[in-house]
């Protein structure tokens, strides 16, 4: 295969993708989910932070906890998140740690079923059982949650790290320290995304098959949230349009294209796959080489073989 080839081939694989995501409805599914992650995002920063105050451990770490929501939201929106866990935090630790986990299972559920439902549809499968679907998406916010309370466990010790050191040692840390946490973090994410595609589809693909999407999912997250960042802060003026609601209305505009890549990677995998498959049908077979194969004498032969050992005998 040429260069001209492989362009043709990549360009072949964007059109594809791009048409599948209208048949499929990947911009309404991502609708829904965006819908179902703000409605989850709020009852799982509380959980964390109910986890902090019954482990006793809050003045330690909230500020890096939000520190590290700060970096990954929008900057219009930090203000919101702030007020809204100082004003829910007034409430009981053990009560508000159980009640936000069983909201944030459940919504949370509800967000991963919308991405299942997507991925069958990339796919081409039929869905699984209301009950097994449930149970699965269940499954999925727990195998999610793993890398991504990893992730926010190194994020918040390599901050404690470089503070001590900073301060111990009078040492500024160069800047590949803060490349290593962002890289860090950007695996954890792409993990994350990896786990929704392999577990996600009723009929489960091989793991190597849902890498490139995960790491074309994590692209465009990071391209999409630095653009829009730039977007906000230059041009918008949400404020304006929907007054007190305008920092709510930049974060479910973020989720949605949050949850518009996955499906994006999703259908991208799901091209992959067709394509692959269709080159192993268009594929020849590999039949053994004549050279290898053994043939049965015919007729013929043992005749002849046959008159000819009688002749010898008669002479």
């Amino acid at each position: 295969m040429n260069a001209m080839d492989g362009v043709n081939r990549c360009l072949q694989v964007v059109k594809r993708t791009a048409v599948r995501l209208i048949e499929d409805d990947c911009f309404g599914q991502a609708k829904g989910a965006a819908y179902s992650f703000i409605l989850f995002f709020f009852p799982l920063l509380l959980f964390l932070l109910a986890l902090l105050v019954v482990t006793d451990t809050l003045s330690l770490f909230a500020p890096w906890l939000l520190g590290f929501i700060s970096d990954v939201v929008p900057p219009s929106t930090r203000a919101l998140i702030q007020n809204y866990v100082s004003a829910m935090l007034t409430s009981t630790p053990t009560d508000l740690l159980v009640g936000t986990f069983v909201v944030m299972v459940w919504i949370g559920s509800g967000m991963m079923v919308t991405f299942m439902e997507g991925l069958d549809r990339a796919y081409r499968l039929p869905p699984r059982s209301l009950v097994r679907q449930r149970l699965v998406a269940i499954l999925l916010i727990f195998l999610v949650g793993i890398p991504m309370i990893l992730m926010v466990i190194l994020t918040l010790f390599g901050s404690l790290m470089e503070r001590f050191i900073e301060s111990q040692f009078h040492l500024v840390l160069p800047w590949f320290w803060t490349l290593g946490r962002w890289g860090v973090e950007l695996i954890a994410a792409m993990i994350m995304i990896a786990i929704i595609y392999y577990v996600g589809p009723s009929r489960r693909p091989s793991w190597p098959r849902v890498l490139p999407g995960a790491g074309l999912a994590t692209g465009l997250w990071v391209l999409v949230s630095v653009l829009f960042t730039a977007y906000i802060d230059r041009f918008g003026r949400y404020n304006v349009i929907y007054g007190s609601l305008g920092a709510g209305i930049v974060l479910l505009i973020w989720m949605y294209l949050t949850s518009l890549v996955v499906f994006i990677g999703g259908e991208f995998n799901a091209v992959l796959m067709d394509i692959h498959m269709a080159d192993r049908a268009s594929s020849p077979p590999n039949w053994p080489s004549p050279q290898s194969e053994t043939e049965p004498p015919d007729a013929a032969s043992l005749d002849l073989t046959t008159s000819t050992s009688a002749g010898s005998d008669e002479s």
